[in-house]
């Protein structure tokens, strides 16, 4: 079988030509392109799953892929076709200021949690031969961990140290909390 050109998978993107594209079988996925927003695809799986994406050239000419969502009703938490053309039109407008949005959305992805970064931390005090790693590991198991050990390090703010901080003084560890 002939795969098909990118040429007859570019068209002007309607929601009822989206909603009538046909699924692949597996294992294949298929592209499709709109003719009226640059860069803006929609990728369909073997399983169904309809994703907009923006296919963009970063600063290096590289090509970058950045998911936008899931396409669907807004009440199930997927993307309108309208709101993917206003959020591919926004991340072409960062491309335009030299930002990599695909980059950065991997970096984000990438990023180690709180509870990564606690276990690298009580290694590090092991290994430095610190007496003190247990009671800190005991402290980060009780307090942090259960708090905030899912968020990204890079997320975590002064609210959310002061919110742990207040609640060990509640508790009746004030001391613990410094």
């Amino acid at each position: 079988m002939a795969r098909e050109s990118n040429q007859n998978r570019t068209f002007g993107f309607t929601d009822r030509a989206l909603r009538g594209l046909p699924t692949p079988p597996k294992p294949q996925q298929l592209d499709y392109f709109d003719a009226t927003t640059r860069g803006l695809g929609l990728r369909i799986s073997y399983g169904g799953r309809r994703t907009f994406f923006l296919l963009y050239s970063d600063e290096r000419k590289k090509r970058q892929r950045l998911s936008l969502g899931e396409y669907g009703q807004l009440e199930n938490g997927k993307l309108s076709l309208a709101e993917a053309r206003k959020r591919a039109k926004i991340q072409l407008g960062a491309v335009a200021q030299a930002h990599n949005p695909a980059a950065e959305a991997r970096a984000q992805r990438q990023a180690p949690t709180v509870e990564a970064l606690a276990a690298d931390f009580i290694v590090m005090q092991r290994r430095l031969g610190r007496k003190s790693a247990d009671a800190q590991e005991r402290m980060l198991a009780l307090n942090v961990i259960p708090e905030i050990g899912n968020a990204k390090g890079r997320d975590v703010s002064r609210a959310d140290i002061s919110r742990i901080m207040d609640a060990m003084t509640e508790r009746g560890a004030p001391i613990q909390a410094n």
